[in-house]
């Protein structure tokens, strides 16, 4: 009798089932769903360092939204996540961005998803995953030429509303820039200082070195 009523009822893992192909969320009911969820990932954080966490999961559903709308999750398929990535594919072509923007959004939202649908007994819809671009070699970023470093940087009376440390502290980092200029630079380090209203020499040598470390 008892297996009879087991079998026309269903058992919990069948329960489970119907409740998650019925059961659905709005995109924005998943990422707040997320928050509360995620919430032992934000222990410990400041404020600040809390703001820098939610922001670009924020940003991916917001992108994500401006493209399909805010839809329920059980309507969410493959075409849609394709859409996603044709969008933001227009957007990395025609504002020279680089594909890791578009990777960290689809990161960010199949993290999402798949921590929600867990906790929830939810579908996990398709389509989420190889939606990454190749992001191919590692760009470098261009370095100063000797000339900007010269002419804009270290120009007469450029540093001037720098204290004594703050000037050591950039003249560091702009010996780095281009090596090249290294020895200019230096040159150009000792002159700035020239003066009756000089530091002693070896303060600003210790400051410039310990800032180069």
């Amino acid at each position: 009798m008892n297996r009879k009523v087991a079998v026309e009822g269903g058992g919990p893992l069948q329960r489970k089932r119907e409740t998650a192909k019925e059961t659905s969320f709005s995109l924005t009911q998943i990422l707040d769903a997320y928050w509360t969820l995620a919430a032992d990932k934000a222990q410990g954080k400041s404020e600040n360092q809390i703001r820098r966490w939610r922001n670009p999961r924020i940003k991916a559903f917001k992108n994500l939204i401006a493209v399909v709308g805010d839809a329920n999750l059980n309507s969410l398929g493959a075409d849609d996540f394709l859409d996603f990535r044709n969008w933001w594919w227009e957007k990395i072509t025609s504002q020279t961005l680089i594909p890791s923007s578009a990777n960290r959004d689809f990161t960010h939202i199949g993290s999402t998803f798949r921590l929600v649908c867990r906790a929830k007994r939810l579908l996990v819809p398709q389509g989420l995953g190889g939606l990454n671009f190749s992001e191919g070699e590692k760009r470098t970023r261009v370095p100063f030429s000797e000339s900007w470093i010269r002419d804009k940087l270290l120009a007469p009376g450029a540093l001037s509303g720098l204290n004594t440390e703050a000037r050591c502290v950039l003249l560091g980092m702009v010996s780095d820039i281009r090596e090249e200029a290294r020895d200019w630079i230096e040159q150009r380090r000792r002159e700035s200082y020239q003066g009756p209203d000089r530091e002693d020499a070896s303060r600003i040598r210790e400051i410039w070195r310990s800032a180069r470390t």
